[in-house]
């Protein structure tokens, strides 16, 4: 699916993806995302269409999603280069939650009346916000790996700034209580899924 990676001199959008890999044996799937900017900040908006189409999935078929988050907290938006940090990669994780929280309702509503149409029910969900105690735990049993982190080429930390900038992420999701598992991929790690 195509994302957001900044603007080109011209003022159009540089294009990045995102790639469902899915196992079809078992019909595991992981989220895979290239370079990408805040939806917030972007000309083209992009990801909460990644997002919507990845919450149905979420968790049981879809478990796990990389997605970068290049520079640490307190990075400005006009030295983002079409990449994420903490502040708007948590922002974007809620996004995700929300739109988990709607496909949940969405099929629950389906569940109980057949008759309900899909379209009806999406119009229905947009009136009505979702509330931050609904977005409790919505990424429960996602496990979230950081990606892409830009060297810290002024030596302000002690450790590896995957780790620095995967702690900081980790931080403010649990403020939001979203329930996902946040690690920094490293190079040679074994992940199952």
């Amino acid at each position: 699916m195509p994302l957001s990676h900044g603007q080109c001199r011209t003022g159009t959008t540089y294009n990045s993806s995102a790639f469902f890999i899915r196992h079809n044996l078992s019909l595991q799937e992981f989220l895979f995302c290239g370079d990408v900017e805040p939806d917030s900040i972007a000309v083209e908006p992009r990801l909460r269409d990644v997002w919507r189409a990845a919450a149905p999935k979420i968790p049981h078929t879809l478990s796990t999603l990389f997605v970068e988050c290049s520079y640490p907290v307190g990075r400005p938006d006009d030295f983002l280069y079409g990449h994420l940090n903490p502040e708007h990669l948590a922002v974007e994780l809620a996004a995700l939650g929300e739109e988990v929280v709607r496909a949940r309702i969405l099929l629950a509503e389906e569940d109980s009346n057949p008759q309900i149409s899909q379209v009806g029910a999406r119009k229905k969900q947009k009136k009505n916000p979702i509330s931050a105690k609904e977005l409790r735990g919505a990424l429960q049993g996602l496990r979230i790996y950081i990606i892409h982190c830009k060297e810290d080429l002024q030596n302000n930390y002690d450790r590896p700034i995957s780790h620095v900038i995967a702690d900081q992420v980790r931080t403010l999701v649990e403020a939001q209580a979203l329930g996902a598992d946040i690690s920094a991929a490293s190079q040679g790690m074994h992940i199952s899924m």
